[in-house]
């Protein structure tokens, strides 16, 4: 239902999503993969931004292959229009499959599921083989993630005529690397040594390895498919200091709701934690930890007006943010004016060290209070 509320969001933060900053960023990662090609990891509400947008708009571009997580998000996908190819990364859930419900769903909605052990596996070829189906499936090689993946004592088991492998083909094999953001760690060329190994029996089967890091590390940590993720929306996928190969994609604006001023010792916001030096004007801007921006940047950042830096002070309260305007000129001291939070100037790296935390987590914490628009770039 729309809301017919004329105060709708008025208050609120606005969140401007580029889709073709999204698109752009895609095909950075699509041109290190050639021959090969780029799929894009929309998991977790596209990390926050919106999996339906941001999918229907690079399917319209011509971008076939999506991975998510679990199955209702694929699902969500399907209902929605998508057409390509839908990957769910965490496999079959045990609790569903025993009356054949999760199973059937797949089938329904023609989502590929991600195998990560040899019961899934068999549990799968019981279900293709009692309802005379063959299917498509991604097996998961754990190659030193120890988090989801057929472990090696079960993977030597599996051969490419393995009678489990009867009704289904193997869209690709993959695996995940650990430490693709730390391009000289060793632990990368130990895990492409073992995927190597793991697949060379299987000749035939495309590959799927590098994520958004992974895939800057070259031809051998690539596969057929890449799978960038954090990329795509921003954030700079090396934590070893190269400079990011991506654009911002979002932008976080927030009103400017009051202004006061304050002499010395009089101090801001809860705990009293900042305390003024000299007379001081503060602003207070309608956005919170309830709209995910992070309690612990209180006294530390700034938010960004018309090329103005202006010191966040005092603590992080649920629906609002105390600034230091007092160096900004009276002529942008005024009730409704937007400030950047997010954007070019302040990017969700830059927040991310702040909160002393990963661009990831900025990403998939934003709040639903913020008025979203999708925006292209002649829009």
């Amino acid at each position: 239902m729309i809301s017919t509320n004329p105060y709708s969001k008025a208050h609120t933060a606005t969140l401007n999503i580029n889709l073709d900053a999204i698109y752009r960023n895609w095909k950075v990662f699509n041109q290190k993969m050639a021959p090969g090609k780029a799929a894009a990891v929309i998991k977790a509400n596209a990390y926050g931004l919106g999996a339906t947008y941001v999918a229907d708009s690079l399917q319209d571009k011509g971008i076939n292959d999506f991975f998510v997580a679990h199955l209702d998000e694929a699902i969500t996908l399907r209902e929605y229009g998508i057409k390509g190819n839908i990957y769910t990364l965490n496999g079959i859930s045990f609790e569903k499959v025993r009356n054949d419900t999760l199973l059937k769903t797949y089938n329904e909605y023609k989502i590929i599921p991600v195998l990560n052990s040899l019961e899934e596996l068999e549990t799968l070829h019981g279900f293709l083989k009692c309802h005379k189906i063959k299917y498509s499936a991604i097996l998961h090689i754990d190659t030193g993630m120890n988090r989801l993946g057929f472990p090696k004592e079960e993977w030597i088991k599996l051969t490419p005529k393995h009678p489990f492998l009867s009704q289904i083909k193997v869209s690709y094999i993959m695996s995940h690397l650990a430490c693709a953001d730390e391009g000289e760690n060793s632990y990368n060329l130990l895990q492409k040594n073992l995927f190597k190994e793991y697949t060379k029996a299987w000749k035939s089967i495309p590959l799927t390895f590098g994520n958004s890091a992974g895939i800057f590390l070259g031809k051998e940590y690539q596969g057929d498919l890449g799978r960038p993720g954090i990329g795509l929306y921003g954030g700079n996928p090396f934590a070893d200091g190269r400079s990011s190969p991506v654009e911002s994609v979002i932008e976080i604006l927030a009103p400017l709701i009051q202004i006061r001023s304050l002499t010395a010792g009089e101090s801001v916001g809860y705990g009293c934690h900042w305390i003024a030096e000299k007379e001081t004007q503060i602003a207070t801007l309608s956005l919170g930890y309830a709209d995910g921006f992070p309690r612990c940047i209180g006294n530390k950042g700034y938010v960004i007006l018309k090329g103005y830096k202006l010191p966040i002070v005092g603590r992080i309260s649920m629906d609002s943010i105390t600034i230091d305007v007092t160096n900004l000129p009276d002529s942008l001291k005024n009730i409704g004016q937007k400030v950047e939070v997010l954007g070019k100037n302040i990017t969700i790296d830059i927040m991310a060290k702040w909160a002393n935390t990963i661009p990831y987590e900025i990403l998939t914490n934003l709040g639903l209070r913020y008025k979203r628009n999708y925006i292209r770039d002649n829009q």
